[in-house]
Protein backbone atom coordinates (compact mmCIF):
# COMPACT_ATOMS: atom_id res chain seq x y z
CA UNK A 1 0.00 0.00 0.00
CA UNK A 2 2.59 2.16 0.87
CA UNK A 3 4.33 1.80 -2.48
CA UNK A 4 0.96 3.18 -3.94
CA UNK A 5 1.20 6.32 -2.31
CA UNK A 6 2.30 9.51 -3.94
CA UNK A 7 5.31 10.89 -2.55
CA UNK A 8 3.23 14.34 -1.54
CA UNK A 9 1.31 12.40 0.07
CA UNK A 10 4.25 9.94 2.21
CA UNK A 11 5.71 13.40 3.30
CA UNK A 12 2.98 15.15 4.52
CA UNK A 13 2.10 11.46 6.98
CA UNK A 14 5.64 11.59 8.24
CA UNK A 15 5.78 15.21 9.11
CA UNK A 16 2.53 14.66 11.52
CA UNK A 17 3.50 12.01 12.77
CA UNK A 18 4.34 12.90 16.73
CA UNK A 19 7.70 11.34 17.34
CA UNK A 20 11.21 11.78 18.13
CA UNK A 21 13.74 12.14 15.18
CA UNK A 22 15.48 9.43 15.99
CA UNK A 23 11.96 7.22 15.67
CA UNK A 24 11.03 8.74 12.51
CA UNK A 25 14.88 8.80 10.78
CA UNK A 26 14.70 4.66 11.78
CA UNK A 27 11.72 4.73 9.39
CA UNK A 28 13.72 5.12 6.67
CA UNK A 29 14.78 1.69 6.02
CA UNK A 30 10.75 0.58 5.13
CA UNK A 31 11.84 0.92 1.74
CA UNK A 32 13.74 2.61 -0.92
CA UNK A 33 11.15 5.70 -1.36
CA UNK A 34 10.81 6.32 2.25
CA UNK A 35 14.41 6.30 2.32
CA UNK A 36 14.94 9.25 -0.03
CA UNK A 37 11.99 11.09 1.20
CA UNK A 38 13.09 11.22 5.01
CA UNK A 39 16.77 11.96 4.19
CA UNK A 40 16.20 14.43 1.78
CA UNK A 41 13.77 16.28 3.50
CA UNK A 42 14.07 18.18 7.16
CA UNK A 43 11.09 18.15 9.24
CA UNK A 44 9.85 19.99 12.18
CA UNK A 45 9.47 18.33 15.47
CA UNK A 46 8.14 19.39 18.84
CA UNK A 47 10.98 21.21 20.65
CA UNK A 48 10.90 19.12 23.12
CA UNK A 49 12.11 16.25 21.00
CA UNK A 50 15.03 18.00 19.88
CA UNK A 51 17.12 17.41 22.84
CA UNK A 52 17.57 14.45 25.92
CA UNK A 53 18.67 11.21 26.91
CA UNK A 54 17.65 9.69 24.21
CA UNK A 55 21.01 10.96 22.67
CA UNK A 56 23.34 9.63 24.04
CA UNK A 57 22.84 6.55 22.90
CA UNK A 58 22.75 7.82 19.28
CA UNK A 59 26.11 9.63 20.09
CA UNK A 60 27.39 5.63 21.70
CA UNK A 61 26.49 3.91 18.30
CA UNK A 62 29.02 4.02 14.91
CA UNK A 63 27.04 7.09 13.27
CA UNK A 64 27.81 7.33 10.02
CA UNK A 65 28.76 10.65 8.79
CA UNK A 66 25.13 11.03 6.66
CA UNK A 67 22.92 9.90 9.52
CA UNK A 68 24.55 13.34 11.54
CA UNK A 69 24.23 15.63 8.82
CA UNK A 70 20.64 14.83 8.70
CA UNK A 71 20.26 15.20 12.56
CA UNK A 72 21.75 18.16 12.55
CA UNK A 73 19.90 19.67 9.71
CA UNK A 74 16.93 19.02 11.60
CA UNK A 75 18.18 21.02 14.68
CA UNK A 76 18.91 18.20 17.53
CA UNK A 77 20.21 20.18 20.03
CA UNK A 78 23.32 18.00 21.66
CA UNK A 79 24.80 18.70 24.93
CA UNK A 80 28.44 18.54 25.93
CA UNK A 81 28.22 15.54 27.35
CA UNK A 82 26.93 14.48 24.12
CA UNK A 83 29.29 15.79 22.38
CA UNK A 84 32.09 14.52 24.63
CA UNK A 85 30.76 10.92 23.63
CA UNK A 86 32.23 11.77 20.40
CA UNK A 87 35.56 12.79 21.43
CA UNK A 88 36.29 9.55 23.89
CA UNK A 89 35.73 7.63 20.40
CA UNK A 90 37.60 9.99 18.39
CA UNK A 91 34.84 11.06 16.08
CA UNK A 92 36.67 13.98 15.02
CA UNK A 93 34.71 13.43 11.57
CA UNK A 94 31.81 14.39 13.19
CA UNK A 95 33.06 17.30 15.49
CA UNK A 96 34.76 18.60 11.92
CA UNK A 97 31.29 18.44 10.70
CA UNK A 98 29.39 20.17 13.46
CA UNK A 99 31.12 22.92 13.23
CA UNK A 100 29.48 23.54 9.97
CA UNK A 101 26.11 23.70 12.27
CA UNK A 102 25.04 26.87 14.78
CA UNK A 103 23.33 25.13 17.61
CA UNK A 104 26.92 22.41 17.54
CA UNK A 105 28.96 25.53 17.70
CA UNK A 106 26.76 27.46 20.39
CA UNK A 107 27.01 24.57 22.56
CA UNK A 108 30.46 23.49 21.94
CA UNK A 109 32.11 27.29 22.31
CA UNK A 110 29.72 28.78 24.71
CA UNK A 111 31.59 29.14 28.05
CA UNK A 112 28.77 28.51 30.44
CA UNK A 113 28.03 25.49 28.90
CA UNK A 114 31.15 24.33 30.94
CA UNK A 115 31.85 24.43 34.45
CA UNK A 116 34.21 25.92 35.79
CA UNK A 117 35.81 27.37 38.78
CA UNK A 118 37.40 30.97 39.63
CA UNK A 119 37.26 31.55 36.03
CA UNK A 120 38.84 28.37 35.22
CA UNK A 121 37.28 26.40 32.26
CA UNK A 122 40.25 23.96 32.39
CA UNK A 123 39.54 23.03 36.17
CA UNK A 124 40.45 19.47 36.22
CA UNK A 125 37.27 18.98 38.94
CA UNK A 126 35.04 19.57 35.60
CA UNK A 127 35.55 16.24 33.76
CA UNK A 128 32.79 17.73 31.42
CA UNK A 129 34.86 20.26 30.13
CA UNK A 130 35.60 19.04 25.78
CA UNK A 131 38.97 19.98 26.13
CA UNK A 132 39.52 18.21 29.40
CA UNK A 133 37.95 15.14 27.73
CA UNK A 134 39.88 15.34 24.74
CA UNK A 135 43.27 15.87 26.96
CA UNK A 136 41.83 12.14 29.01
CA UNK A 137 42.00 10.02 26.21
CA UNK A 138 44.89 11.57 24.33
CA UNK A 139 42.68 12.56 21.17
CA UNK A 140 45.16 15.41 19.99
CA UNK A 141 43.95 15.84 16.52
CA UNK A 142 40.54 17.03 18.51
CA UNK A 143 42.34 19.51 20.98
CA UNK A 144 43.92 21.29 18.02
CA UNK A 145 40.84 21.61 16.18
CA UNK A 146 39.04 23.39 19.47
CA UNK A 147 42.31 25.72 19.94
CA UNK A 148 42.97 26.24 16.52
CA UNK A 149 39.66 26.73 15.24
CA UNK A 150 39.66 30.04 16.50
CA UNK A 151 41.68 32.95 18.30
CA UNK A 152 39.43 35.54 19.11
CA UNK A 153 36.82 34.76 21.99
CA UNK A 154 37.43 30.70 21.78
CA UNK A 155 37.16 30.15 25.51
CA UNK A 156 39.43 26.81 25.26
CA UNK A 157 42.11 28.76 24.75
CA UNK A 158 41.87 30.63 27.78
CA UNK A 159 44.07 30.04 30.95
CA UNK A 160 46.20 27.24 28.49
CA UNK A 161 48.68 26.43 30.83
CA UNK A 162 45.99 24.20 32.88
CA UNK A 163 45.92 21.78 29.69
CA UNK A 164 49.49 20.88 30.49
CA UNK A 165 48.64 20.32 34.14
CA UNK A 166 45.78 18.05 32.39
CA UNK A 167 48.32 15.91 30.39
CA UNK A 168 50.27 14.88 33.21
CA UNK A 169 47.86 14.15 35.49
CA UNK A 170 45.89 11.79 32.86
CA UNK A 171 49.43 10.35 31.88
CA UNK A 172 48.80 11.09 28.17
CA UNK A 173 51.92 12.21 26.46
CA UNK A 174 51.81 12.91 22.85
CA UNK A 175 49.33 15.72 24.64
CA UNK A 176 52.37 16.88 26.09
CA UNK A 177 54.53 16.64 22.87
CA UNK A 178 51.83 18.78 20.89
CA UNK A 179 52.01 21.78 23.76
CA UNK A 180 55.44 21.63 23.63
CA UNK A 181 55.75 21.76 19.72
CA UNK A 182 52.35 23.52 18.59
CA UNK A 183 51.18 25.74 21.78
CA UNK A 184 54.35 26.39 23.67
CA UNK A 185 54.19 30.05 23.89
CA UNK A 186 50.55 30.23 25.08
CA UNK A 187 51.06 27.27 27.69
CA UNK A 188 54.54 28.27 29.22
CA UNK A 189 53.62 31.54 29.82
CA UNK A 190 54.13 30.81 33.45
CA UNK A 191 57.19 28.80 33.13
CA UNK A 192 54.95 25.93 32.91
CA UNK A 193 57.11 23.49 31.79
CA UNK A 194 60.28 24.23 33.74
CA UNK A 195 58.13 24.33 36.76
CA UNK A 196 56.75 20.99 35.71
CA UNK A 197 59.35 19.23 34.46
CA UNK A 198 60.00 17.50 37.65
CA UNK A 199 56.23 16.15 37.44
CA UNK A 200 56.44 14.74 33.73
CA UNK A 201 59.83 12.50 33.96
CA UNK A 202 58.46 11.14 36.79
CA UNK A 203 54.67 10.55 35.83
CA UNK A 204 55.00 9.92 32.05
CA UNK A 205 56.30 6.90 31.04
CA UNK A 206 58.75 6.46 28.21
CA UNK A 207 59.70 10.20 27.65
CA UNK A 208 63.24 10.60 27.55
CA UNK A 209 62.41 12.08 23.72
CA UNK A 210 60.74 15.34 25.39
CA UNK A 211 63.54 16.03 27.30
CA UNK A 212 66.16 15.66 24.83
CA UNK A 213 63.94 17.77 22.21
CA UNK A 214 63.15 20.25 25.29
CA UNK A 215 67.18 21.03 26.28
CA UNK A 216 67.67 20.74 22.58
CA UNK A 217 65.81 23.61 21.62
CA UNK A 218 66.27 25.43 25.06
CA UNK A 219 62.72 25.16 26.08
CA UNK A 220 63.71 24.21 29.30
CA UNK A 221 66.77 24.91 31.19
CA UNK A 222 68.40 21.58 32.46
CA UNK A 223 68.45 21.08 35.98
CA UNK A 224 69.56 18.63 38.96
CA UNK A 225 66.37 17.50 39.31
CA UNK A 226 66.17 16.38 35.67
CA UNK A 227 68.98 14.72 36.03
CA UNK A 228 67.53 13.00 39.13
CA UNK A 229 64.49 12.24 37.42
CA UNK A 230 66.36 10.66 34.05
CA UNK A 231 67.91 8.13 37.14
CA UNK A 232 64.91 6.84 38.53
CA UNK A 233 63.23 6.63 35.37
CA UNK A 234 66.18 4.34 34.30
CA UNK A 235 67.38 6.98 31.01
CA UNK A 236 70.68 6.47 30.86
CA UNK A 237 71.40 8.66 27.53
CA UNK A 238 69.42 11.42 28.27
CA UNK A 239 71.65 11.08 31.87
CA UNK A 240 74.96 11.23 29.70
CA UNK A 241 73.91 13.81 27.05
CA UNK A 242 72.48 16.00 30.32
CA UNK A 243 76.09 15.24 32.08
CA UNK A 244 77.47 16.17 28.73
CA UNK A 245 75.29 19.80 28.77
CA UNK A 246 76.02 20.33 32.57
CA UNK A 247 79.24 21.03 34.46
CA UNK A 248 78.35 19.37 38.04
CA UNK A 249 80.22 20.14 41.49
CA UNK A 250 81.67 17.56 43.52
CA UNK A 251 78.64 17.84 45.68
CA UNK A 252 76.94 17.27 43.24
CA UNK A 253 78.19 13.80 41.61
CA UNK A 254 78.14 12.76 45.11
CA UNK A 255 74.45 13.00 45.26
CA UNK A 256 73.80 11.32 41.76
CA UNK A 257 76.64 8.32 43.61
CA UNK A 258 74.07 8.31 46.22
CA UNK A 259 71.04 8.26 44.14
CA UNK A 260 72.52 5.27 41.88
CA UNK A 261 73.56 3.39 44.79
CA UNK A 262 70.49 3.60 46.87
CA UNK A 263 68.24 2.76 43.48
CA UNK A 264 70.79 0.38 41.89
CA UNK A 265 71.17 2.06 38.83
CA UNK A 266 74.27 -0.28 38.09
CA UNK A 267 74.99 1.61 34.75
CA UNK A 268 74.79 5.08 35.68
CA UNK A 269 77.12 4.44 38.61
CA UNK A 270 79.71 2.84 36.52
CA UNK A 271 79.30 6.13 34.30
CA UNK A 272 79.57 8.52 37.21
CA UNK A 273 82.53 6.74 38.63
CA UNK A 274 84.87 6.43 35.31
CA UNK A 275 84.13 10.58 35.32
CA UNK A 276 84.70 10.99 38.70
CA UNK A 277 86.88 9.31 41.32
CA UNK A 278 85.13 9.45 44.31
CA UNK A 279 87.13 8.57 47.56
CA UNK A 280 87.24 5.46 49.38
CA UNK A 281 85.88 6.01 52.79
CA UNK A 282 82.96 8.05 51.14
CA UNK A 283 81.88 5.21 48.88
CA UNK A 284 81.87 2.85 51.69
CA UNK A 285 79.90 5.14 53.55
CA UNK A 286 77.30 5.38 50.50
CA UNK A 287 77.12 1.60 50.51
CA UNK A 288 76.84 1.53 54.22
CA UNK A 289 73.82 3.91 54.25
CA UNK A 290 71.96 1.80 52.03
CA UNK A 291 69.72 -0.61 53.76
CA UNK A 292 68.97 -3.60 51.10
CA UNK A 293 70.47 -5.20 48.17
CA UNK A 294 69.72 -7.08 45.38
CA UNK A 295 72.18 -10.38 44.33
CA UNK A 296 73.06 -8.35 41.06
CA UNK A 297 73.85 -5.26 42.34
CA UNK A 298 75.79 -6.77 45.35
CA UNK A 299 77.54 -8.70 42.74
CA UNK A 300 78.57 -6.45 40.85
CA UNK A 301 79.87 -3.44 43.29
CA UNK A 302 82.08 -7.32 44.44
CA UNK A 303 83.31 -8.07 40.85
CA UNK A 304 84.24 -4.40 39.90
CA UNK A 305 84.81 -2.33 43.28
CA UNK A 306 86.52 -4.12 46.23
CA UNK A 307 89.33 -2.20 45.71
CA UNK A 308 87.14 1.00 46.76
CA UNK A 309 85.42 -0.46 49.65
CA UNK A 310 86.49 -0.20 53.27
CA UNK A 311 87.00 -3.65 55.19
CA UNK A 312 85.17 -2.70 58.27
CA UNK A 313 82.05 -2.46 56.02
CA UNK A 314 79.49 -5.29 57.19
CA UNK A 315 79.83 -6.81 53.53
CA UNK A 316 79.76 -10.02 54.53
CA UNK A 317 76.79 -10.01 56.90
CA UNK A 318 74.86 -8.72 53.64
CA UNK A 319 76.09 -11.04 51.07
CA UNK A 320 75.42 -13.84 53.66
CA UNK A 321 71.68 -12.21 54.15
CA UNK A 322 71.45 -11.97 50.64
CA UNK A 323 72.18 -16.18 49.93
CA UNK A 324 74.99 -14.97 47.77
CA UNK A 325 77.38 -18.34 47.12
CA UNK A 326 80.30 -19.89 49.45
CA UNK A 327 82.69 -18.95 46.63
CA UNK A 328 82.25 -15.17 46.59
CA UNK A 329 81.87 -15.04 50.67
CA UNK A 330 85.23 -17.17 50.61
CA UNK A 331 86.64 -14.34 48.70
CA UNK A 332 85.53 -11.84 51.24
CA UNK A 333 86.88 -13.53 54.27
CA UNK A 334 90.36 -13.66 51.92
CA UNK A 335 90.33 -10.02 51.90
CA UNK A 336 89.96 -9.74 55.28
CA UNK A 337 86.77 -8.44 55.18
CA UNK A 338 84.80 -7.80 59.16
CA UNK A 339 82.89 -10.03 60.54
CA UNK A 340 82.01 -11.80 63.98
CA UNK A 341 80.02 -14.01 66.08
CA UNK A 342 76.40 -12.57 64.58
CA UNK A 343 77.59 -13.80 61.20
CA UNK A 344 78.82 -17.55 62.46
CA UNK A 345 75.57 -17.81 64.20
CA UNK A 346 73.25 -17.13 61.16
CA UNK A 347 75.61 -19.49 58.60
CA UNK A 348 75.00 -22.15 61.78
CA UNK A 349 71.35 -21.76 61.23
CA UNK A 350 71.37 -22.23 57.96
CA UNK A 351 73.45 -24.94 58.47
CA UNK A 352 75.97 -23.50 55.85
CA UNK A 353 78.51 -26.39 56.80
CA UNK A 354 80.99 -25.49 54.35
CA UNK A 355 81.11 -22.28 55.10
CA UNK A 356 81.12 -22.37 58.78
CA UNK A 357 84.28 -24.43 58.54
CA UNK A 358 85.87 -21.64 56.74
CA UNK A 359 84.44 -18.45 58.86
CA UNK A 360 85.83 -20.22 62.13
CA UNK A 361 89.18 -21.10 60.24
CA UNK A 362 89.71 -17.71 59.24
CA UNK A 363 88.41 -15.72 62.19
CA UNK A 364 90.20 -13.28 64.00
CA UNK A 365 90.85 -13.43 67.57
Amino acid sequence: MMDSLPEEIIFEILKHLNVIPIELYSLRMINKRVFQIITTNTFEFDPIYLFGKWYYDLCRKRLSLDSFNWYMKNNIQLTIPQINVFIKHNRIDLIKRGFHYKQFLDTLFNRFYINYVNDDIFSLSCSENPITTAVMYGRVHIIDLLLESSYHGNPFRKNMCFLLDSAIKYNQKNVIKYLLVHQYSEVNKNNDFQIKAHKIIHRIPDCEDLFFYCIETKKIVLTNSILSGSITANYFDLFVYCLQKRTLTKNGHSQFIIQTIQEERIQFLDHLLQIYDIENDKFTEYLRSKRRYSKEFLLHIINNYLHKINRSINLIQVCIQNNLTNDILFKLVDFNFRYGYEEIEWVLGERNLELLKYLVKNMDE
